[in-house]
């Protein structure tokens, strides 16, 4: 759909603001979700209610793209189990897959991720 020729998807990830994740995912469990959400909707949220702009890196195809994806596959999470504390008490290692992408990161040692789940379908839309 929005494909170019010379791009393959791992760069027109990096063109339009992902980054590869490669680290261990810690959060709680006091943090909530959006239920029957996108991962688009959970970024209007984050814009137009809590007043976050993180967003602004990210291209208008993956914007859209990202409004056919479930929310149950991107997750706030942190570095460590210490950064997680900042967010409550309960902290659990995400499993995010073998190949998770960092959507934002925010001023709190946090990093909305796109689970690897959430990266496979992103590529079947892709295609």
């Amino acid at each position: 759909m929005f494909k170019l020729a010379l791009l393959d998807f791992n760069s027109w990830l990096h063109a339009q603001g992902l980054i590869p994740y490669s680290y261990k995912g810690f959060r709680v469990d006091s943090l909530g979700r959006l239920q029957n959400a996108s991962v688009l909707d959970v970024i209007n949220h984050e814009l137009h209610v809590l007043g976050n702009d993180e967003y602004s890196h990210l291209g208008e195809p993956l914007l859209l793209l990202l409004g056919e994806i479930p929310s149950r596959y991107a997750v706030w999470v942190t570095f460590t189990v210490d950064d997680a504390l900042i967010y409550g008490e309960g902290v659990f290692e995400v499993d995010l897959g073998s190949h998770p992408m960092t959507i934002t990161e925010d001023d709190d040692s946090g990093f909305l991720v796109l689970k690897s789940k959430g990266v496979d379908m992103l590529q079947k839309l892709w295609k």
